[in-house]
């Protein structure tokens, strides 16, 4: 198993599970493919317990699963799962924003307004997808509903890998900003159909853009 370097004798657990994650939806890890503690341990250079750690954080993303007589097994992903979690992440956002935009925080506008600018200065997939991920956050924060929000992150957790498939397509991200700038739009404007619209035809376009590119990336 090829994984170059060995890890920071610190925050172990995160560290690991981002390079797993990583391996994972990038094809280095197949789909059913088994996850042995002891070599991962080994190739890392730490103890199990940060790989056992790590792998259950895995299960909760449903990267990995437990197979009863296999042990540890990246999951066979199922594309109808992943676009229904997109729509519950859409109806969501869409509520939050309407209701949000009306009385937005001032300090939630001026934050989405920062990340928005900050988003056009980054090219690279990690620091875009956070960026990317804290914006459509700070939408769901606008409303002040709490499960609204809890909701969100559950989503998110759900297919938070998925940002890989997007992101990849040469102009996606360029795309991305000026959907963003939309939304942005209807905020400063507390125009309700217009971050509606703006919000359903962002993540409609996420939602066709995995399953058209789902086979490509083998899961």
């Amino acid at each position: 198993m090829d994984m170059e370097g060995s890890i920071e004798k610190i925050s172990y657990q995160s560290q690991v599970y981002n390079i797993l994650e990583n391996m994972i939806v990038h094809g280095k890890f197949k789909p059913g493919q088994r996850l042995v503690e002891t070599e991962l341990a080994a190739s890392l250079g730490v103890s199990r317990s940060p790989i056992r750690e790590a792998i259950m954080a895995l299960c909760q993303d449903r990267l990995v699963v437990n197979k009863k007589g296999k042990g540890w097994v990246v999951s066979e992903l199922s594309l109808r799962d992943i676009i229904e979690t997109y729509e519950v992440r859409k109806l969501i956002e869409m509520h939050a924003g309407k209701q949000g935009c009306l009385d937005c925080p001032k300090e939630v506008l001026e934050e989405m307004e920062v990340t928005l600018e900050e988003l056009e200065t980054i090219s690279e997939i990690e620091p875009f997808r956070e960026k990317n991920r804290r914006f459509h956050e700070l939408i769901v924060l606008s409303s002040g509903n709490a499960k609204f929000h809890e909701v969100f992150l559950w989503s998110m957790r759900n297919i938070r890998w998925c940002g890989y498939i997007t992101m990849e397509i040469p102009g996606r991200m360029e795309e991305i900003r000026k959907e963003h700038k939309a939304i942005l739009k209807g905020f400063l404007k507390r125009d309700p159909d217009s971050i509606g619209k703006a919000l359903e035809n962002h993540i409609s376009t996420l939602q066709n853009t995995i399953a058209q590119k789902w086979d490509e990336h083998g899961f």
